[in-house]
């Protein structure tokens, strides 16, 4: 059986933010969208970060318009090339003890999706491994 590919099961679309944005806006961003990250990119669209609903967590009660998402961004991002095979994208969530990694270009500025741990257990049931 040929090896299954990052880009095969990414999802596309991926829900971004500014660095400046609040984490209130982070909040309401992350609920309307039903997303549990978003990947932080600036003006240009270059991958900056990445926040997640675990981020948020730490500020639960505090002043969320004071702190902005480039200050609690994850750096460096852990990402994956879209021709890098699923087991080496859930070896490396494993490894990393990531739930997610963004899917992004050569040069890893470019954001081109994200694969999750719930894409390849998808998969994995897909495929009876």
């Amino acid at each position: 059986m040929e090896e299954l590919l990052v880009k095969e099961i990414m999802t596309r679309g991926v829900v971004t933010c500014n660095p400046e944005m609040t984490l209130t806006e982070v909040a309401r961003l992350l609920s309307d969208a039903d997303v549990s990250a978003v990947v932080v990119v600036d003006q240009q669209g270059r991958l900056q970060g990445v926040v997640s609903q675990f981020d948020l967590l730490e500020y639960f009660g505090k002043g969320l318009d004071a702190v902005t998402a480039g200050e609690i961004m994850t750096t460096p991002v852990v990402s994956v090339l879209p021709d890098d095979t699923v087991k080496c994208a859930a070896d490396e969530m494993r490894k990393r003890r990531v739930h997610r990694l963004v899917v992004a270009d050569e040069e890893k500025t470019r954001v081109l999706g994200v694969v999750s741990a719930t894409d390849v257990i998808r998969t994995m049931r897909g495929l009876g491994v």
